[in-house]
């Protein structure tokens, strides 16, 4: 049976002024969760080569089932 795996979003927004909190979405990567032991160094090189003109966040999506005895 196929089932949603877990995985990392990298949301990048573009500020319009630069004290913004949030800004315009520009785009989404997304990691696999093979890359858990190194998801916030990815984060912070991203951010990095986007700099202070963008709102660059990670969530975490933990997709996970549930037997259900009947």
């Amino acid at each position: 049976m196929a089932s949603i795996p877990s995985n990392y979003e990298i949301n990048v927004a573009k500020k319009r002024n630069k004290d913004d909190e949030y800004g315009i979405h520009y785009c989404r990567i997304e990691l696999s969760d093979t890359f858990r032991e190194n998801a916030e160094e990815k984060l912070k090189f991203i951010r990095e080569k986007f700099g202070d003109e963008f709102n660059v966040t990670m969530t975490y999506w933990e997709c996970c089932g549930h037997k259900i005895e009947v």
